[in-house]
């Protein structure tokens, strides 16, 4: 929908409000709800000011849509909310299916960036394998003494237990080896908006 002057400086501007988000998630791992939601706000208006009900229409499906697609990996905390609020505030401004497409050249940029992440940082992936050497002899652990539980007292069913193991150096690992996804979105948005302007659109579905 977006094809009028007015309406390119409306994607240059929400363009500077997902590389604002993609810095304040890599550097502090939190976008703020007082940048995105203003955001989807200001997209739904627009688009209603300059399209009227079916613009309405327009920003509030690219809305559910962009959050719908972050929804699963959200519930299973792959992503964080204000990824999934901010892939919300991308489907607003240039709608659905563009946010798909946007969402597909993010997560294979997202894949780069999680290899860029390890090649840059050793450490982390040390601390990856360390992580899951503890779960494994906490496990091991866990069976051993089950085992010597129940040829003590005799009970099949004597509890499983598993040893702590360093839960908040895991938490800290994992947490620093997050790869910031509002940056691979940012990425996702810049190359889908270099390759429209080059003619090198995806058009998966033959109308974006």
């Amino acid at each position: 929908m977006i094809a009028s002057q007015e309406s390119q400086y409306f994607s240059l501007f929400a363009s500077l409000v997902v590389l604002i988000a993609a810095f304040m998630d890599f550097r502090y791992r939190l976008i703020p709800n007082r940048l995105v939601f203003p955001g989807i706000a200001g997209a739904v208006i627009f688009h209603t000011a300059t399209a009227g009900w079916g613009g309405a229409v327009f920003g509030l499906a690219g809305m559910l849509g962009g959050i719908g697609l972050l929804f699963i990996p959200f519930l299973f905390r792959w992503v964080g909310a204000g990824d999934a609020k901010l892939m919300g505030f991308i489907g607003a401004v240039w709608g659905w299916p563009a946010v798909l497409e946007i969402f597909l050249v993010a997560t294979v940029a997202g894949g780069v960036l999680a290899v860029v992440f390890i090649v840059a940082n050793p450490r982390l992936l040390m601390g990856m394998f360390q992580k899951a050497g503890h779960a494994f002899s906490n496990l091991f652990a866990g069976i051993k003494n089950s085992a010597m539980l129940v040829a003590v007292t005799g009970r099949p069913g004597a509890a499983f237990s598993v040893p702590a193991g360093r839960k908040g150096a895991n938490t800290r690992v994992q947490n620093r080896f997050r790869v910031p996804y509002g940056v691979a979105i940012a990425l996702g948005v810049t190359i889908w908006l270099a390759m429209k302007y080059y003619g090198y659109a995806l058009n998966l579905f033959g109308f974006v």
